[in-house]
């Protein structure tokens, strides 16, 4: 019998969205290097549910519940991003939308 590794809670995914937003929103809020904006235009379809500046680089994150999937409109967004330069991505844990902020901590604008 193999010995699982438990995950850690970063790395659990939830089936709330609104349960990982507030992680991921406690965990930017302390963060003394970045500034974040917490989307929720429902009237402008596919913007990421986070739009944050590190260190002058753009980054989108979108966050998905356990069994969600990006929109098409979501991708098409997150593609702009990545086709003008900035970091982006789709995130179901605290762990993966934690590493987008990372990525950007390691360019240079």
């Amino acid at each position: 019998m193999k010995n699982k590794t438990p995950l850690s809670s970063d790395q659990k995914r939830h089936q709330l969205e609104a349960t990982l937003t507030s992680a991921f929103k406690s965990w930017l809020e302390l963060q003394p290097d970045i500034a974040f904006y917490k989307a929720s235009d429902r009237y402008n379809k596919g913007i990421s549910d986070f739009i944050i500046c590190v260190r002058g680089m753009f980054v989108g994150v979108e966050l998905k519940r356990d069994e969600g999937t990006p929109s098409a409109q979501q991708n098409l967004f997150i593609k702009q991003i990545l086709d003008s330069g900035g970091i982006a991505g789709v995130a179901w844990t605290l762990a993966e939308a934690k590493a987008l902020v990372e990525e950007a901590r390691q360019r240079r604008p």
